[in-house]
């Protein structure tokens, strides 16, 4: 009993992570990195995601001073997914780094594109605001999970679907996500308001989950649709440029 409860003992004190604060480019003040994740279906994944909080910002124009930052909670995981904080309260003082471990078990009926959102509260106060102050805010993150064949399983989507880009609004570049029950070429088309067509490519996709880079190019801002046609299926969705 007493060897079972140091080997315990140096387990809970075992690190869930450690920051990594060369990842973040020189005057950071905040950031969450990576932003972008991605996982194989059938395969265990573990991520770990590094944080940067600022140690004082502008409320109603007025400076402040953050005192900590409180991570809520991450909307829009899928069901095999969770989180781990280095702290059981989730909170980490203004000024310094911090992480989290990222784990899950996807299977094939996850696989897509999930638009993450890390809600957290930040807690500040000031000279003219002596009182602590909470303000919620939030952070966003894509996770793509793709199908896998290490493991035979029937993909359960087995629609062709679209998925709306991310980022967007965008100013450079986004990414654009379908899924394809077939191995077969698909064609995407970028038409302006007024209906001309500004782009247009030729994919040979796979079965499952796909991702297409989409890169401004010198577009003027403005609304546009994007299409994915295979067949005779074909998704048309919006998407925004912006300056």
């Amino acid at each position: 009993m007493l060897m079972f409860f140091v080997i315990a003992s140096k387990m809970s004190a075992q690190a869930i992570c450690t920051p990594d604060s060369s990842q973040f480019p020189k005057g950071t003040s905040f950031g969450i990195l990576p932003d972008s994740l991605s996982a194989n279906a059938n395969v265990g994944f573990n991520q770990t995601l590094n944080f940067k909080f600022p140690k004082d910002t502008t409320y109603s124009s007025f400076p402040v001073i953050i005192d900590s930052v409180k991570i809520d909670s991450v909307s829009h995981f899928p069901k095999s997914f969770s989180y781990q904080c280095t702290s059981k309260t989730c909170t980490y003082k203004g000024g310094t780094y911090g992480c989290a471990l990222i784990t899950g078990s996807p299977v094939n009926s996850e696989v897509g594109v999930y638009h993450l959102n890390i809600h957290f509260t930040v807690f500040f106060h000031s000279t003219l605001i002596p009182t602590e102050i909470p303000l919620p805010d939030s952070g966003a993150m894509k996770l793509t999970i793709h199908a896998h064949s290490g493991i035979l399983e029937p993909i359960a989507n087995s629609k062709f679907e679209l998925d709306q880009n991310y980022p967007n609004p965008f100013s450079k570049k986004t990414e654009i996500g379908f899924n394809n029950p077939d191995v077969q070429p698909v064609y995407l088309t970028v038409t302006n308001e007024i209906g001309q067509q500004v782009y247009a490519k030729q994919i040979q996709s796979h079965q499952g989950s796909n991702v297409i880079g989409f890169e401004r190019n010198g577009l003027p801002q403005g609304i546009y649709l994007y299409s994915i046609r295979t067949g005779n299926n074909i998704i048309t969705r919006r998407m925004v440029i912006k300056d």
